[in-house]
């Protein structure tokens, strides 16, 4: 979980509340990572998903991070919504929904959780653009283990 410091008002803040703080606190101009120390200016603490880990920040010198099995596949999974938000031939609501989608990090890889995701996070309940959207990256992981299988 990411944290933020408000460098007006020194409040600690998640990320999720950060919109909300940022209306009631009158002079937040800048939010301070708690873990990185990074500042973000105006809407640029958006972006900042991922931070150092306590292993990583106590760790030592050598410190090595290790890669773990459910990152690796949630970027590829990430990278297929990318490449499918490039393609020019998809319906302008599709595109809309793949635009909102481009900033989150936490999309669900099985439709059923990928469905309760879209009504909870993207508020969307038309099923029939759900299916639409789903379709997509579906075909583009067919796609992908298609060319793997032939590639051996």
């Amino acid at each position: 979980m990411v944290v933020f410091t408000c460098n007006a008002c020194g409040e600690s803040v998640k990320k999720g509340q950060v919109e909300k703080h940022v209306n009631m606190c009158r002079y937040c101009d800048c939010l301070s990572c708690m873990d990185c120390g990074k500042d973000f200016w105006g809407e640029d603490y958006k972006s900042h998903v991922k931070c150092v880990s306590e292993d990583q920040k106590y760790g030592g010198k050598g410190y090595e991070a290790r890669t773990h099995k459910g990152d690796v596949k949630q970027q590829e999974w990430i990278q297929k919504i990318h490449e499918a938000i490039e393609k020019t031939n998809i319906n302008p609501k599709v595109r809309d929904v793949l635009q909102q989608m481009y900033t989150f990090d936490n999309i669900p890889r099985k439709k059923g959780k990928f469905q309760n995701w879209m009504n909870n996070s993207l508020k969307i309940h038309n099923t029939v653009l759900q299916n639409q959207v789903w379709d997509i990256f579906s075909e583009a992981t067919k796609k992908k283990s298609l060319a793997l299988k032939l590639k051996e």
